[in-house]
């Protein structure tokens, strides 16, 4: 768990439904979702922040069933822990966190790409100098995207959004069309002494006839024909 997400408060849900895809293009719709990761054909697993608790449960009932649920960070503390001494303290400690918190990059989330992994998208806008830990106000996206771009030619569009502390980084690959194997004509010879039993040439010119010897290294079948 990240600082910033510690600090909104995490909810990693466990949950079972009969359409992953139709569950998850929802929540996305309406919500920030992360770490999505499918457990098995029934159940899949992901997180979400604290203030979005009550609208993903409402999703997740209409289109599945929540099978474990875990929360974590200071939202949580602070709804165990409002009665005691230190509240208010605690309160404007974390809202002060929380503020502070959204000038930077804590996680970057990629979606849009298939052949181009995550990993291979994160280590190539760092190397364009954009990562985790960047101050979103010093940072120049279009000087980022254009470096981006060049150094990755598999990927034909990229943009980067934010939501607080996420860069949401929408990718659109390219279509490169697969190139077909150039078919050369080539001689065929002889790899050793023998006879031919049968001379069949299929594409060029055959150079023997069944029932003749022949030597190691004759040209049996040339590929180029004479028009």
């Amino acid at each position: 768990m990240t600082p910033y997400e510690y600090i909104r408060g995490s909810v990693k849900y466990r949950v079972s439904s009969d359409s992953h895809s139709v569950l998850i293009n929802r929540l996305r719709s309406e919500i920030a979702i992360r770490r999505v990761t499918v457990l098995c054909d029934e159940e899949i697993q992901f997180c979400i922040f604290y203030g979005d608790l009550h609208l993903a449960e409402k999703i997740i009932n209409e289109l599945g069933s929540i099978t474990n649920k875990k929360c974590r960070g200071l939202p949580f503390l602070f709804e165990k822990y409002r009665r005691r001494v230190g509240l208010f303290a605690g309160a404007l400690i974390f809202l002060l966190m929380a503020f502070l918190s959204t000038f930077f990059v804590w996680e970057i989330d990629v979606y849009g790409n298939e052949d181009v992994s995550d990993a291979e998208i994160i280590g190539t806008l760092k190397k364009s100098g954009f990562g985790v830990g960047n101050i979103k106000k010093r940072v120049d996206i279009d000087s980022v995207v254009n470096r981006f771009l060049i150094a990755e030619d598999r990927v034909s569009f990229i943009a980067i959004n934010f939501d607080g502390g996420i860069a949401r980084v929408q990718v659109i690959e390219a279509d490169i069309p697969l190139l077909e194997k150039r078919q050369e004509n080539v001689n065929l010879v002889a790899s050793c002494d023998g006879i031919i039993m049968r001379a069949d040439a299929l594409s060029g010119k055959s150079e023997v006839e069944s029932g003749e010897t022949v030597t190691k290294g004759q040209l049996l079948v040339s590929a180029f024909v004479d028009k």
